[in-house]
């Protein structure tokens, strides 16, 4: 196809978008351009329309959809620590080592702060709209993608972009991509408000051998390639039918926006006049104003007495009920009462009653997490895992201490390589120590292991098989009944240590851990002995026998420590 023919492809699609009214939206934003500018002007507390009244002072805005989608964001927050791989054969050292990298990985690209922004932006727009940059995942803002607004799903329809540059800003980036005839864009004419708009084009079948297109304002095609998936993938947060985007809680509470922003506009209107002391009297010859007129404690004299205009506010009582009303009802629609935003309930809210509404709140959004756990799952499969193997495909290294957190297969791991180092020792020395003595030689070589390095052998990720896991419960349960699951456990141990001694009560006690969230074997961790620990307790040691300290288990074949994994 020729430039021309390509550019008018992307120019009616674009027209397509602007003008198609969608009988879904609502009559005030039919287009969903409409709706999504509505959205981020209510979130930043702005007006569509004018923002000043007829008497030029600006409008109040009574803004009630920013506190459910902060919610919202928190309730559905996922981190890179809830993302786990699993082993799906016998090479379960090199899967768990393989995470840990993962998680290094994603922590110097900042997927974390990605992460919260899906959290942040899908709630907001309805529909979360993500795209592979070089080796990042960055959201996209849906105000600069043009598709079909009536499609079923964004996957089969094409995509438009639109990218709005200043002269030097896209001279800049056309030579860090390498775009070809970016030289021949008229940089003089760009567009109305001076800045020069280039569209990224993705056709799912193609315009004739390719299927991706960068092409600026007047037709120049900068860059092309066929590409073998879209580099788009969406989410809804709420599906409806007859749209291509879902629908987001700023849209949910469009209508309660607009009539509480009415019922402020009345108040301050109100308070404007009641504000006024106004008086009216019979005697033409009282002055016209008091407040300029009159001084302090002078003394009037006058025909007709002079009387207060009432001016005081008759609807106060009324427009805070209704204010009430309609503000109940927003936060109820979107999950965001007292339970889940940590305000305090009504006096007189039944106990039973916040418990179950925090339940009820914390089951909606436990759906809505789970749905945005599956779109990152399917964004490492598809994007982060392949870039991040071919970047660790070769042979490296990594500290011991690094791989190290307070997880239980940490210390594992920790524990089998200092075993192995021990074993070692033990033939090198043939046991002509004293037990005093080996526990000083092991509290020395665990700190000398911390700093030591393994090598990770070349292409030991390619054939590995695993599974990704992303944790999604337990994130409703705040901090402060944490520490108070915490300190009734810390309780129950310190008046009665013995309990972990009978299997029966140590199994219920484990399974009341459990049910509290929080994984019974964390009380269980054997700790490595530090040199301090180990020569007091040599110290302590004055005369008797000790017996012979059983020989430590076998390491596995993949963890022999001949300085790789």
């Amino acid at each position: 196809m020729t430039r021309d023919e390509i550019l008018k492809k992307i120019t009616d699609e674009i027209k397509y978008c602007e003008g198609v009214d969608l009988k879904i939206n609502p009559p005030y934003a039919s287009t969903q351009l409409n709706v999504l500018d509505l959205a981020d002007k209510y979130m930043n507390s702005r007006y569509r329309d004018s923002g000043v009244d007829d008497f030029g002072q600006p409008k109040p805005f009574y803004n009630i959809v920013s506190v459910p989608v902060e919610v919202a964001g928190k309730m559905i927050d996922l981190d890179t620590k809830d993302i786990e791989i699993k082993s799906e054969d016998n090479n379960y050292w090199a899967a768990w080592v393989m995470g840990k990298e993962l998680q290094f990985w994603m922590k110097d690209k900042y997927f974390g702060t990605q992460l919260n922004d899906f959290s942040y932006y899908l709630p907001k727009d309805g529909h979360l709209v993500v795209k592979k940059v070089d080796d990042d995942v960055l959201v996209v803002p849906l105000m600069n993608l043009r598709f079909r607004p009536d499609a079923v799903s964004l996957k089969n329809v094409p995509i438009i972009e639109i990218h709005k540059y200043q002269s030097d800003e896209f001279i800049a980036e056309a030579e860090k991509r390498g775009w070809d005839n970016y030289k021949k864009v008229e940089l003089s004419k760009g567009i109305s408000d001076k800045k020069i708009d280039v569209f990224e084009a993705y056709f799912p079948f193609g315009l004739g051998k390719y299927n991706y297109f960068i092409v600026s304002y007047d037709g120049q095609v900068l860059a092309y390639a066929d590409l073998d998936q879209s580099p788009y993938k969406g989410l809804p947060w709420k599906e409806i039918n007859g749209r291509t985007l879902g629908k987001g809680m700023v849209e949910e509470l469009f209508n309660e926006q607009i009539y509480l922003n009415r019922m402020a506009t009345y108040k301050a209107n109100g308070l404007y006049w009641t504000s006024k002391h106004i008086f009216q009297t019979r005697d033409n010859t009282v002055a016209k104003n008091l407040m300029s007129n009159i001084d302090d404690g002078e003394v009037m004299i006058v025909n007709q007495e002079i009387a207060a205009v009432p001016m005081e506010e008759r609807n106060l009582s009324f427009y805070n009920y209704d204010e009430t009303k309609w503000e109940e009802n927003a936060y109820k629609r979107t999950f965001a009462r007292e339970p889940i935003t940590g305000g305090r309930a009504p006096s007189g809210t039944p106990l039973g009653s916040s418990i179950l509404q925090a339940r009820m709140a914390a089951g909606f959004y436990e759906k809505k997490k789970e749905n945005l756990g599956n779109f990152v799952k399917e964004i490492l499969w598809d994007w982060i895992l392949p870039e991040f193997k071919k970047q660790k495909r070769g042979e490296h290294r990594i500290q011991i201490k690094n791989l190290l957190s307070d997880d239980n297969n940490s210390e594992k791991f920790f524990q089998m390589q200092l075993h192995d180092k021990m074993n070692k020792l033990r033939m090198k020395e043939k046991n002509n120590l004293s037990p005093e003595q080996w526990e000083i030689r092991r509290g020395i070589n665990a700190e000398m292991l911390r700093e030591e390095e393994r090598v990770i052998p070349k292409g030991i990720y390619e054939n590995l098989k695993y599974k990704l896991n992303i944790i999604i419960t337990g994130e409703e349960i705040d901090t402060a009944s944490k520490l108070t699951t915490l300190q009734t456990i810390f309780q129950i141990l310190g008046s009665n240590p013995t309990i972990l001694q009978d299997k029966r009560v140590k199994r219920v006690f484990y399974k009341m851990m459990d049910i509290a969230g929080f994984n019974p074997r964390d009380i269980d961790i054997e700790e490595t002995p530090s040199i301090q620990e180990s020569m007091s307790e040599a110290k302590a040691q004055v005369g008797g026998s000790i017996a012979r300290p059983a020989a430590p288990p076998a390491v596995p074949a993949t963890l022999q420590t001949a300085t790789a994994l």
